[in-house]
């Protein structure tokens, strides 16, 4: 796995890989922890991975619009490192913005052997939600929606550290 030469070389089925065939099998599956296929996720949060179908030899590969990395990277035999790709079954992911994440996974039995990789995607829309240490955004929103509608109340400012999306 350590081979595939770039942190960006497409693992889709249908291609092939150091001149061997990349072919999709349904008994191979990745999705994270507790959190069903086509789901949504929270930005921020650490999402552990669970995969089937195989457990050695493999590279977890995230795709899509949203920006997550693994905390145990891929590192290639050139010595590059792959934020978006892992080697480990143990791994966690963590999502800093917004989108949609796709989970793949590839696996090789040996070193002459044909390439697998998961036959459907996992895919997950990431949110991201506003996060104010110590207090729980949405137990404030009666308190907010009194305060917009009051009279009394002349100029509202909120400043937040960083809003994303």
């Amino acid at each position: 796995p350590a081979k595939l030469g770039s942190c960006t070389r497409d693992i889709t089925p249908s291609g092939t890989i150091m001149g061997q065939s990349v072919v999709p099998s349904a008994a191979l599956t990745v999705q994270l922890s507790g959190q069903a296929c086509g789901g949504t996720i929270d930005a921020g949060t650490a999402y552990s991975l669970t995969l089937g179908g195989q457990e050695t030899n493999f590279v977890v590969d995230l795709s899509g619009t949203a920006t997550g990395t693994f905390a145990t990277k891929q590192t290639l035999e050139t010595g590059t490192v792959c934020d978006q790709r892992t080697m480990s079954s143990s791994d966690t992911v963590t999502f800093t913005a917004a989108g949609t994440a796709i989970f793949r996974m590839i696996t090789a039995t040996g070193p002459s052997a044909a390439l697998s990789t998961t036959q459907n995607t996992c895919d997950y829309t990431v949110t991201s939600t506003i996060a104010v240490p110590g207090v729980n955004i949405t137990s404030l929103r009666p308190v907010i929606e009194r305060v917009l509608f009051s009279k009394e109340l002349h100029i509202l400012h909120i400043t937040f550290d960083r809003l994303t999306n």
